[in-house]
């Protein structure tokens, strides 16, 4: 891997003032370029698949002197673009390790008149409440058994979120489970039979309990975390097949570009803990190819209604 060269701001203004014909070019997304960006600089965004193939096109000579910068010190985007060049044969490659951040540190000129876009992780101000909505918002399942898994799906039916100075405080969801689909066993007859199997005394019982339910108990803010990763601590209580348990699990609550927000969690339960006990390995013996694991996984997506 070739070595990045790298620049302070203070001394990439002076190159700029000196007129030396170098590109300057700005890697992040587009809209973070038109609210502000180092003035002369041009934009070609590196977490697009096609930034090298822009790259190219806008700089067929391969010797001229680019620096790139993205947000700031913290951000690899500058040094991700700048190994990218450089391997792409690009000879001379500097990065503006301090990015915008840097540059606007130091008291530079910027351009750019665009707001700023707002972060996922801004959820809101004040207290408020969102209702979820239900044709986004969804459960995916994963069972497992010695003879291969199946995987489906669970239609969140209502729910809500509940936010104090933009900080998750509260929420529930109610899951529909007459509606229990299968997604990976392409003939419709036998995708049939095994969500009968399902909705059985066997497993949810779901002619006597047709929904489930999971509300919160108590809700932890992390701190220290980034975009993406989970933000809140999410204690509460799933009641399922008529039986109440405790469940806890993290979970990544984001604004997403519409304004709407989406609480996401990742998790694995044991379903025999709900009384789901067919097939259990625990339970029973000789079960030869009856054999189904105990553990669930769950992929949850709860997303609100616009506003």
């Amino acid at each position: 891997m070739a070595h990045v060269k790298s620049i302070a701001a203070a001394n990439l203004k002076q190159w700029l003032d000196e007129g030396r014909n170098l590109a300057v070019v700005d890697v992040l997304p587009p809209e973070y370029f038109a609210a502000t960006h180092i003035p002369g600089a041009v934009n070609h965004c590196v977490y697009q698949v096609v930034f090298l193939s822009e790259m190219e096109a806008a700089f067929p000579d391969k010797a001229r002197p680019i620096v790139v910068y993205s947000a700031s010190h913290h951000c690899h985007g500058a040094q991700d673009a700048a190994e990218k060049l450089l391997d792409a044969g690009y000879e001379d490659v500097t990065a503006c390790q301090d990015g915008l951040a840097g540059w606007k540190a130091a008291g530079l000129p910027l351009e750019g008149d665009a707001p700023e876009p707002l972060s996922p992780s801004d959820l809101g101000s004040g207290d408020f409440s969102r209702m979820a909505d239900p044709a986004a918002s969804r459960i995916e399942w994963i069972g497992r058994s010695r003879n291969g898994r199946n995987s489906g799906t669970v239609p969140i039916s209502q729910g809500e979120l509940r936010f104090k100075d933009g900080r998750l405080v509260y929420g529930f969801f109610e899951l529909d489970l007459t509606r229990l689909a299968n997604e990976n066993i392409p003939d419709p007859s036998l995708a049939a039979v095994l969500i009968a199997h399902l909705q059985s005394r066997d497993f949810f019982l779901v002619d006597v309990f047709p929904t489930a339910r999971f509300e919160t108990t108590h809700v932890t803010t992390m701190v220290g975390v980034g975009n993406g990763e989970a933000n809140f601590d999410v204690e509460g209580q799933l009641t399922l097949r008529g039986v109440t348990r405790d469940l806890r699990f993290p979970a990544t609550v984001e604004r997403l570009d519409d304004g709407r927000l989406a609480a996401e969690a990742h998790f694995d339960l044991d379903r025999t803990c709900w009384g789901a006990s067919y097939g259990s390995g625990r339970l029973f013996e000789k079960l030869g190819m009856h054999l189904v694991h105990d553990i669930i996984s769950i992929q949850l997506r709860v997303v609100t209604q616009a506003v």
